[in-house]
């Protein structure tokens, strides 16, 4: 059987360990040192109830200056995992941002949104934060409660992850490819750019 090739995409801020996800979830080792890249696509076969599946998987560079090639990404994204440091807030601001290019970007393309989820990654940094009942960690669980109520035919979740220790990095990856092969194509309605009303509901 030909296995489906499905594209997922890594978005967040520089440093946040998109590719350490990665290497741990396609090779099962942890980087302690990497150099940076504009971009890196990664390929792994898996085996799901829909049969065989290939991923390509794209770690997108955080920076600014390199915006196009995200673009591009945006475009062909199956689905997104998005990544960002619990230990700084901020790089969670900057994910946000991410997420309206999407829609931006999509909307220009009419195509559906890709479902997305979220990681909130290195939390081998400080294993006594309770990420479940901190208030500081309140924002993330909102907006992405207000995503799941607009669009109610897709099931956004969100994992706390350590690459270093590879805790839910599998079931980040299993997640979103569950996502992928069973959301309802038909429910699926084109987005509306950000500051226009919607006159469906999407993702």
């Amino acid at each position: 059987m030909v296995s489906i090739v499905k594209t997922i995409i890594l978005l967040g801020d520089g440093g946040v360990g998109k590719s350490s996800l990665i290497m741990r979830y396609i090779s099962d080792r942890f980087m302690e040192e990497y150099d940076p890249t504009i971009e890196e696509s990664f390929y792994k076969n898996v085996d799901t109830t829909n049969g065989p599946l290939k991923l390509e998987i794209l770690d997108t560079a955080g920076q600014d200056d390199f915006s196009a090639i995200r673009q591009e990404y945006y475009r062909k994204a199956d689905g997104v995992i998005g990544v960002f440091d619990v230990n700084n807030l901020m790089t969670f601001i900057k994910l946000k941002d991410f997420w309206q290019e999407i829609i931006e970007e999509r909307s220009n393309d009419k195509k559906p949104l890709p479902p997305i989820i979220v990681a909130g990654n290195k939390i081998d940094v400080d294993p006594k934060l309770d990420f479940n009942t901190d208030p500081n960690f309140d924002d993330v669980k909102q907006w992405l409660t207000n995503i799941s109520i607009n669009n109610s035919y897709v099931n956004i979740d969100i994992l706390y992850t350590s690459a270093k220790n590879d805790k839910n990095v599998n079931d980040l990856f299993i997640k979103i490819i569950d996502l992928i092969i069973n959301i309802p194509s038909k429910t699926l309605h084109n987005p509306e750019p950000h500051g226009k009303k919607n006159k469906c509901i999407l993702f």
